[in-house]
Order: structure tokens, then C-alpha cells, then sequence
């Protein structure tokens, strides 16, 4: 899964994506270096848009998908994290898969690696250390206070980088399947999931870094200092 991540500098986001802002929408607050980025937050997204003609918008989205039923009744579930495989088997998922899908830019993710009574961070991203997309989809639904816009992130397979430290990984889409994802003609589920596949592990990088970022409200590059693994714990194959 995908529980925590950062986008360092969200100013690449427009020119990466080749998105634009639409234009009266007031984002400035998510256009600041993020380290620690939470779910329930609001959080930067690339998705098709209306106002635009159809063209890439940068939108502001809410980190954790919210269905209509579950604004409703705040006992039903809210996932930060959809696997790729529920998005086939149930009907809903599978309309926002069709209909729905999104880009959520960020540079490193962490997943923490049980070691008894401790958790071990891991910063996890690319080797290159560049920009990339997690592959999201998104709904919207309204209430007395207006629409709430949600996202989630799609998950998939480990490969050998995550794998040992969890059995699930964020959908990475390599740069020439992020057209495809935001290809509006394409609805069949056979052709998006190409998509599924994990990232090769050759193209990504991981290493341990401080329990800083086990607190929400902890900010800052701090985050993402590689630290040394204490002798009790265990080294990753």
C-alpha cells in the first residue's frame, strides 16, 4: 500500500504533465515543498478537465475516496488505497477505472518494514530521483457545503525493491502509459491494464530514513535523510 509520500517541488508538476491551472482556482498552497503528505490531505492531481476543453488540469483533490453512500454514513470505508484487481470486480471501482482516472505526482513514497516492537521507514522512488505519476482514479459527490473531489491510489504487485517490506506497491506508470491513463477514448479495462504492471525494479531505489516521518506533522527534507540501520535490525535481500 501506499500510506505516506512527498512531491519536493510541485513546481515541476505543470511542465511534467504538460497541465495547466484553471484559471480563478486557487492552489498556491499546494505548490510548497511536501515531505510527509497524509491521507484525509489535500493533495495535487492531473486530470481532464472540462474548462480546459478537455485539456490536462492540475486539480486539487482529497487524499481518500469518498462515494456518495459513504459521505453519508461516515462508518463505510474511505480508501486511500484501491487494488488494481477490486477495480475489475466491483461495479463502481470499475466506472471510475472506465471514466474517472487521474495522476497524482510524487517523487518518493515510504512503507515501513516491521522489526519487533518498531517499525523501520523505507523512502522509496526512483533511482533518478526525478518526478513520476501514481496511476489514481477520483469521485465526486455533494453536500450542503458544496462538492468533495477524492482520490486514491492504485496498487499492485511488489517487485523486488518493496517486496520486502510489503506485499503491495503503488502503481508507478512508466512515462509512456500516463497518455494512456488519461486517454479518455480508452474504457476497456483489458487495454488500461497494462497499466498493472509493477515498475521494474532496476529503474527504483530504496533506503532507510528517520521515524521523523512517522508523525504527520512532521515537515521538511529532514524526512528523507538516509540513515544507517542499527545492528539488531534486519538487512533487506
Amino acid at each position: 500500500m501506499c500510506g505516506r509520500y512527498g512531491l519536493a517541488d510541485p513546481r515541476e508538476v505543470d511542465d511534467r504533465f504538460s497541465a495547466q491551472q484553471i484559471p480563478g482556482l486557487e492552489l498556491s498552497d499546494l505548490y510548497v515543498p511536501r515531505y510527509n503528505i497524509a491521507p484525509t490531505q489535500d493533495v495535487l492531481t492531473v486530470a481532464l478537465s472540462k474548462r480546459l476543453a478537455g485539456g490536462r488540469a492540475v486539480k486539487r483533490l482529497r487524499w481518500g475516496l469518498v462515494a456518495e453512500w459513504a459521505l453519508k454514513d461516515r462508518t463505510k470505508p474511505r480508501p486511500i488505497n484501491i487494488k488494481c484487481e477490486s477495480l475489475l470486480e466491483r461495479p463502481h471501482f470499475r466506472r471510475l477505472l472506465e471514466r474517472k482516472r487521474c495522476l497524482i505526482p510524487a517523487d518518493g513514497f515510504y512503507e515501513w518494514q516491521g522489526t519487533g516492537k518498531d517499525k523501520q521507514p523505507w523512502s522509496i522512488g526512483l533511482a533518478s530521483g526525478e518526478l513520476f505519476a501514481f496511476a489514481g482514479v477520483w469521485d465526486a459527490c455533494r453536500d450542503e457545503d458544496g462538492w468533495l473531489v477524492s482520490c486514491a491510489i492504485l496498487t499492485t504487485r511488489p517487485n523486488g525493491v518493496v517486496a520486502p517490506i510489503h506485499d503491495r506497491m503503488p502503481i508507478i506508470l512508466r512515462p509512456e502509459l500516463e497518455e494512456l491513463w488519461l486517454d479518455p477514448s480508452v474504457t476497456e479495462a483489458e487495454v488500461l491494464a497494462e497499466c498493472f504492471v509493477p515498475l521494474p525494479e532496476a529503474v527504483m531505489d530504496r533506503y532507510p530514513v528517520r521515524a521523523l516521518v512517522n508523525d504527520v506533522n512532521n515537515e521538511g527534507p529532514e524526512l528523507r535523510r538516509r540513515v544507517d540501520l542499527a545492528p539488531s535490525q534486519p538487512t533487506l535481500i
